[in-house]
């Protein structure tokens, strides 16, 4: 699986070459991303990634609940919780893991891991922080 990251001219833990997400929608590309529950910094704009051709995914879990999620390469706000699987993984050779919101626990999404680690968050429990860009 070819993973497109932000950064420039560096070459991902494959030595594919990192190419930048673009949404010529958001003003902002350097804004921090916020728990929707609690306002706790989880990620940013700027660690927007592609994975298999997209920043975007709508997947769905054994049970049958969809879930509009996002890419990013960084997720510093979330905390892992339980183990790795690999059973039911919506990107073949990752494992995922849930993750929480590091203040709330709320669950924002999964980290996938295999050939390098990604976090896949739930795009409506995300929002832009409020206030000048960092």
């Amino acid at each position: 699986m070819k993973l497109l990251r932000q950064e420039r001219d560096d070459p991902g833990p494959t030595g594919e070459a990192r190419a930048p997400h673009t949404d010529a929608a958001d003003p902002h590309p350097r804004r921090a991303l916020v728990c929707v529950a609690c306002r706790n910094r989880i990620t940013s704009e700027a660690a927007r990634i592609e994975v298999a051709g997209e920043h975007r995914h709508v997947c769905v879990n054994p049970s049958g609940v969809p879930f509009d999620i996002a890419c990013f390469d960084l997720a510093p706000g979330c905390v892992p919780h339980g183990r790795r699987e690999g059973y039911w993984s919506w990107f073949a050779g990752y494992d995922w893991q849930i993750a929480l919101c590091g203040t709330c626990r709320a669950h924002l999404g999964w980290s996938f891991h295999g050939d390098g680690t990604f976090y896949g968050l739930i795009a409506s429990r995300l929002a832009p922080e409020e206030g000048p860009e960092p």
